[in-house]
């Protein structure tokens, strides 16, 4: 048996879709000049309501919720950026814009994201509770793993990823912060937001000494 499925509602305000995501009535758009747009479908009046966008212009290669409110978008420029909506304003024009939470230069042209891990999950007592893990993948054959932090966690790591950078030799001479920061034709801006865990994991192999 087969299902027929009918055409409920087409929207035509965007340059080329690339990618969208949907979770529950909510769509996730990503457009290849427009960046991001957080849709509703309205089931009742079969039609799609414009919740919030980013009003940056962006390349954007894929997209993927983190939560509810708060997405994250690939660009072209091997560029890595997370998105808020704010949905506690009592403005509506605040409401409607996507706020810039992280940037982050990978390196990489991510063009996928899939919410999974690279391990099987295990939750032992001393373990620290994940809510969010996300896989992602470029073009080049990279795999990657995207972990949404505790915030006492994140300002730790954080702390612990400034005083590495000063002390672990970086590849070519480029400061980490150099590296990291977000750079694409339009723009630059310092890196925030983001946690680096390759070079968090370099804490791993520092002597004893050093690690204290």
């Amino acid at each position: 048996m087969y299902s027929i499925l009918n055409l409920a509602k087409t929207s035509v305000d965007y340059v080329e879709c690339l990618q969208l995501k949907v979770k529950d009535d909510f769509i996730l758009f990503g457009d290849l000049m427009k960046s991001l747009t957080v849709l509703r479908y309205n089931a009742d009046e079969k039609k799609f309501e414009n919740i919030a966008n980013d009003p940056r212009p962006q390349w954007t290669k894929a997209c993927e919720f983190i939560d509810d409110d708060t997405f994250l978008c690939a660009e072209d420029g091997g560029n890595l950026v997370s998105c808020h909506k704010n949905s506690g304003s009592t403005k509506e024009q605040e409401r409607n814009i996507l706020n810039e939470l992280g940037l982050y230069h990978l390196g990489e042209e991510i063009n996928l994201f899939r919410r999974g891990s690279l391990v099987t999950q295990h939750a032992p007592e001393s373990s620290i509770a994940i809510d969010t893990c996300i896989l992602m993948g470029a073009i080049s054959g990279y795999i990657g793993l995207l972990l949404q932090l505790p915030p006492p966690l994140y300002q730790l790591l954080m702390s612990l990823q400034l005083v590495l950078a000063e002390y672990v030799p970086s590849v070519g001479k480029i400061e980490h912060g150099t590296w990291r920061s977000f750079e694409s034709d339009e723009r630059s801006d310092v890196s925030c937001g983001f946690v680096d865990g390759d070079l968090i994991e370099t804490y791993l192999d520092l002597p004893k000494t050093v690690q204290q």
